[in-house]
């Protein structure tokens, strides 16, 4: 899990560039100090929301906490979307899609 490591070393160093201690974190999140420290060191897993609310504590965005994706791009940075990258991947030729059995008739 090499990419939640990194994200947690993110958290941290953000914190520490924005000249905040835990326990200032904390009363910020209206939560305990022992709450952020576990959130930075991995002991507890936040969830997307909490990630949310740290980023905006440290004025910058979740994004910048999160380590890129290996995920194929549009220009201009964009993530392609979901299924796209699969279909180029595995063009079917011009040929129709295979029909499976469980899929519905068209």
């Amino acid at each position: 899990m090499p990419g939640y490591q990194l994200m947690l070393q993110r958290l941290r160093r953000v914190r520490r560039k924005a000249g905040l201690t835990q326990a200032e974190v904390a009363r910020a999140l209206g939560t305990t100090q022992a709450y952020v420290s576990k959130s930075e060191s991995g002991e507890r897993r936040m969830d997307p929301l909490e990630l949310n609310d740290f980023a905006r504590i440290y004025g910058t965005s979740v994004e910048t906490l999160l380590p890129r994706s290996k995920a194929p791009r549009l220009a201009g940075g964009a993530a392609l979307p979901v299924g796209v990258a699969e279909r180029s991947i595995r063009p079917n030729r011009g040929r129709p899609p295979k029909r499976s059995l469980h899929s519905e008739p068209r």
